[in-house]
């Protein structure tokens, strides 16, 4: 999706293994690990094509059709060609689509949490994905385990960061490192 050297030296946003595997198509995506041997089948597991890729899974597959078009309500219509220069234009749609990325990741269980220690990412970055993860049995909180609030008298932005998991005990576990962490 992009040739790394264009957003290896970005000017803004954090790129950590899962963005890397987004941007470059390697690592958790069946294509790669059939090209590895490490599986024997090159389909999405949800059925709607015979190549889960990079490319299928946030552009075409049929799973992710609500997800993908509350992103480009936010921003614009993503494709393969434009997405790194959608992200590369401003900040937020740097967050925004890192966010997007992320979430899939996890509900389709290529990553086990979602880590955002730092402010930057905003209430409306959240909101949807939160729902999502929720709706799929997940858990969305700061990186202190408080819900965020969604209300209209709360700061836009998620000042103590975001942490994020399909599975709720993975999700507890990540917040006992982090506050050990914390405390040091």
């Amino acid at each position: 999706m992009g040739n790394p050297s264009v957003w290896a030296g970005r000017e803004h946003g954090e790129v950590d293994y899962y963005l890397t595997q987004f941007l470059t198509g390697h690592g958790c995506f069946t294509s790669y690990l059939y090209r590895m041997g490490k599986v024997g089948d090159l389909s999405c597991v949800f059925g709607d094509s015979d190549l889960d890729d990079a490319r299928h899974t946030f552009f075409l597959c049929d799973r992710w059709v609500p997800e993908r078009e509350s992103l480009e309500q936010e921003i614009e219509k993503i494709t393969p060609e434009n997405i790194v220069e959608i992200m590369l234009s401003l900040r937020d749609c740097w967050d925004r689509v890192a966010t997007f990325a992320k979430v899939i990741l996890l509900l389709e269980g290529k990553a086990h949490c979602y880590v955002f220690p730092t402010p930057g990412c905003k209430r409306w970055d959240t909101c949807a994905p939160e729902a999502v993860l929720e709706a799929a049995g997940g858990i969305l909180t700061d990186i202190f385990g408080k819900k965020y609030s969604y209300s209209n008298d709360t700061d836009y932005l998620n000042n103590d960061g975001v942490l994020a998991a399909l599975d709720p005990k993975i999700h507890k576990r990540c917040l006992d490192i982090l506050n050990l962490t914390n405390k040091t």
